[in-house]
């Protein structure tokens, strides 16, 4: 029974403007010139009879057209069966037509006047094998086999081969498996023990102790802080440095005062007698003068003379009658007589004032301890007892009105002073000492506060952290920093512990590439991966090791591919299409160095890669319809040409158009799509003689 399209119907689309309904006969010739839809027609006829997608067994390249349509074959079941966009395709029920090849549609369809079935460069063994000697399903059986499984053995319980598809799987499983088996142990080690849990409970325990410290140490911190607060309250109240150091300058100033009131003071005692000396001389001087002037103006030989002269004067004058001369005379010897007369009474007076003088000197002598020979001499000394004098009374008022009121002044203000900073009365002695004191004081309440300040700083507690009542704890720094160096410990190690397990975690998520930190779901994931791992290591060994076993028994048969296709190539039913078609060449071999070797009517051999294109053309549309004879066990199909002959030279043609016209006759169907206006007049001269067997479309 043939199989035959019965009818078919193609959706306008791209460049076909109407739908394309056709009822075809044996021979069926569709004419179409550029852009009329020709190749939508025949690419919508592929993509409804045969797989055309991804996964298609043949890549037929179409163009991205939405088509649709309804093609009708029978010869496939009971009934003609219906082959739409959605519905099942040719491939589909191959198997159930004898075990046909699933690129069998390659045989049937020329598209674009490609004719050739293999590559030029290629022998065409792999083609040969697929449709004369059943080696194509053993090439099937072990194409699914890989490359690196064939390739294995094995040897002492051992797979080896090269670590690349399923060996490298199975490897990788196997060191799966073994992380997997690790991370388990770990997990059990370190998180089902309980370690952290453990470190938490120590560390609870300790902190506490290190708690009820903290509370002391606060609370120590509260009362240090007192301290520093009484510390510098009693500091304040003492005078600073540098009153300390004005009122030490004031007291050194009050003291150089002090001796240089002391020294004037000596001075002036010293010159105290001195200055005794000087007011008695000062009367003895006055006395002394007096009674020296009064001895001096006695009456004396010159005026005695004086007085006689003038009377003589007086006489001569007189004797010589010279009035005037005579009255000048008497005038001036009465006036020298009576001067004469009051010295002469004043000596008189004076006479006792020589026993003063003689006291005068003697009471010199006892003073200066010499004599007192002249009046130069007491002028001598009076003058150079009061130079002393004076320097006395300058530093007698000196004293008086500046050095003692500076003192007083100052002496006030250094008692005020130190009654202001130490509160009582100090004695002018002790000043000195008291500053001392002050200052020892100041010095000590400084390095105090300091040294509070410095035990506050080394332990580290904040104000608003301070603690005012008693926690009833001692502060013990060392148990502190005993119980802090615990704790440290502890925290290193839970970090340690949690570092550890974070990693574990990690490592697990990304192993069974689940992200929780719920380590229990890790760890129930992680012993499922683990079965699962081990089974897929269990059934890939399996695999490869039965993909072995096939491998072997595969090469096995091989050995007898040689034969089947030498008898596959003398089949009659490849051998009659060849002959009809050809019209030269009898027979076909193959050869293991040139491929697909032609025998001519004469006997000759030539490789099919050495004929010409038109040549090649007919071998291979004949082996197309014998191939697919042969596949489908000697029955018939169609055939969608597409511009088969399109590279044929003209004469070639005219024969190519008859023999696939006489195929028809031996049960094909043929379709053949053409723009070609030469090809179109063979094929309906050749139709002429088909009667209705021959139908013609035009586009």
């Amino acid at each position: 029974m043939s199989i035959r399209i019965e009818k078919l119907k193609i959706n306008r689309g791209g460049p076909l403007k109407q739908d394309f309904e056709f009822e075809p006969g044996d021979l069926n010739l569709i004419y179409g010139r550029n852009e009329t839809g020709k190749s939508y027609l025949v690419e919508a006829m592929i993509s409804l009879l045969f797989k055309s997608g991804k996964k298609s067994p043949v890549d037929w390249n179409l163009r991205p057209w939405s088509m649709a349509g309804n093609i009708r074959v029978s010869g496939i079941e009971n009934a003609p069966v219906s082959f739409t966009k959605a519905s099942p395709k040719l491939e589909d029920y191959w198997p159930d037509m004898g075990g046909v090849s699933q690129d069998f549609s390659r045989l049937l369809v020329v598209k674009e006047g490609e004719v050739f079935l293999f590559d030029q460069g290629d022998t065409g063994r792999s083609f040969l094998k697929n449709y004369l000697s059943g080696e194509g399903l053993l090439d099937d059986i072990q194409a699914d086999i890989p490359a690196t499984i064939r390739s294995a053995s094995v040897s002492d319980g051992r797979i080896s081969g090269n670590q690349t598809g399923d060996l490298k799987r199975q490897r990788e499983l196997l060191e799966k498996r073994k992380r997997f088996e690790g991370l388990l142990e770990q997990a059990q080690t370190q998180y089902a023990s309980g370690e952290l849990r453990n470190l938490e409970r120590r560390k609870q325990a300790i902190q506490e102790k290190f708690e009820a410290l903290n509370k002391a140490l606060r609370h120590h911190a509260c009362n240090i802080n007192e301290e520093i607060k009484t510390a510098e309250g009693e500091k304040a109240r003492l005078p600073g440095s540098e009153q300390l150091s004005e009122l030490g300058n004031l007291i050194s100033v009050y003291e150089s005062k002090t001796t240089e009131l002391d020294a004037r003071q000596a001075e002036v005692e010293k010159l105290k007698n001195n200055v005794e000396k000087y007011n008695w001389l000062r009367k003895a001087r006055e006395i002394y003068t007096q009674a020296s002037e009064k001895t001096a103006s006695g009456p004396g030989l010159i005026l005695f003379a004086a007085v006689l002269a003038s009377i003589v004067g007086a006489g001569v004058s007189g004797f010589a009658g010279f009035i005037p001369g005579l009255i000048a005379g008497i005038i001036i010897a009465i006036v020298l007589l009576v001067v004469y007369y009051m010295q002469q009474q004043k000596a008189l007076g004076t006479a006792g004032e020589s026993r003063e003088l003689e006291n005068i000197k003697h009471e010199f002598r006892k003073h200066f301890g010499y004599e007192l020979s002249n009046r130069a001499t007491i002028e001598s000394v009076y003058e150079q007892l009061g130079k002393e004098a004076a320097r006395s009374e300058n530093l007698a008022n000196d004293i008086q009105s500046s050095l003692l009121p500076y003192l007083r002044e100052h002496e006030s203000r250094i008692n005020s002073s130190l009654k202001t900073f130490t509160g009582r009365v100090v004695l002018k002695e002790d000043w000195a000492q008291e500053i001392r004191n002050l200052r020892q004081e100041l010095e000590e309440k400084t390095r105090r506060i300091y040294e509070l300040k410095a035990d506050m700083s080394s332990l580290g507690v904040s104000p608003h952290q301070y603690v005012a009542e008693n926690p009833g704890a001692e502060w013990d720094p060392l148990l502190y920093n005993d119980l802090e160096e615990q704790l440290r410990s502890v925290e290193r190690d839970m970090e340690q512990e949690k570092a550890d397990l974070e990693t574990l975690r990690r490592q697990i998520s990304r192993e069974i590439n689940c992200d929780s930190d719920d380590f229990g779901e890790l760890f129930g994931r992680l012993q499922e991966r683990h079965e699962n791992t081990a089974e897929e290591y269990l059934v890939l060994t399996a695999e490869i090791l039965a993909g072995i076993e096939v491998n072997k028994v595969i090469e096995e048969l091989r050995q007898q591919e040689n034969e089947r296709i030498a008898e596959g190539l003398a089949s009659q039913d490849l051998l009659e299409p060849l002959r009809m078609i050809t019209g030269c060449y009898e027979n076909m071999y193959y050869d293991a160095e040139s491929g697909l070797m032609l025998v001519n009517k004469e006997g000759e051999d030539y490789p099919l890669g050495m004929l010409s294109t038109g040549a090649r053309e007919q071998v291979f549309l004949a082996m197309r319809m014998g191939f697919a004879q042969i596949a489908m066990k000697g029955r018939r199909g169609f055939l969608l040409l597409d511009d088969a002959f399109q590279h044929s030279d003209w004469g070639r043609r005219t024969n190519l158009v008859n023999q696939v016209t006489a195929l028809t006759a031996t049960g094909w169907q043929v379709f053949y799509f053409t723009m070609d206006d030469h090809v179109k007049k063979l094929f309906e001269e050749a139709g002429n003689n088909l009667g209705k067997g021959f139908k013609y479309a035009e586009l």
